[in-house]
């Protein structure tokens, strides 16, 4: 009550009034405003709903998952068999989908991923691809491995001024 009380009163944008819906439909509404992007640690979001409005959350969750940051949380889940069976198809599947939006802790896991053929076929070409954009988002480990990838012939013809490079940053950053 205090907080929808004090949401109106700072200017929601929720139409209509928190206090003229249910407790659910007030969750909900705020629900859908204020988490856009994030990691959202709730407890119990459900005590709140009824079934109907339960789906309604987890569409919304999912959704969230498909289009922000949450992914990479999901991914270590799957690699970790935290919550879950393990599955390292998975786990890479929403690397990527955090990876492609350009986190870099994310591009670099599915990097290494590339790399030993960990839930994907091993691809060091693509490995190296992911390790130079984790590197490039700051990743240390992701400009080192990039580096030992562009010394080495594993996709071709060593490139050692691509090498030098990435140690030489990969030194910079400590």
């Amino acid at each position: 009550y205090n907080f929808a009380t004090y949401y109106e009163t700072v200017g929601s944008r929720v139409r209509g009034s928190l206090h003229a819906r249910s407790h659910g439909e007030a969750f909900l509404a705020m629900f859908n405003e204020f988490f856009q992007r994030g990691l959202f640690l709730l407890d119990e979001p459900e005590a709140a709903l009824s079934p109907n409005r339960q789906l309604a959350l987890l569409a919304r969750l999912h959704d969230l998952a498909e289009a922000g940051e949450s992914q990479f949380i999901i991914a270590s889940r799957y690699l970790d068999g935290e919550g879950v069976e393990p599955d390292l198809p998975k786990a890479a599947k929403w690397y990527q989908l955090a990876a492609s939006h350009g986190l870099a802790p994310a591009q670099y896991r599915l990097a290494t991923m590339f790399e030993r053929g960990k839930g994907v076929p091993q691809d060091v070409a693509t490995a190296l691809l992911w390790y130079e954009r984790a590197a490039e988002g700051g990743n240390v480990k992701a400009m080192h491995n990039a580096a030992v990838i562009a010394a080495g012939n594993q996709v071709g013809a060593p490139n050692y001024d691509k090498a030098f490079r990435w140690f030489k940053q990969a030194a910079e950053h400590g």
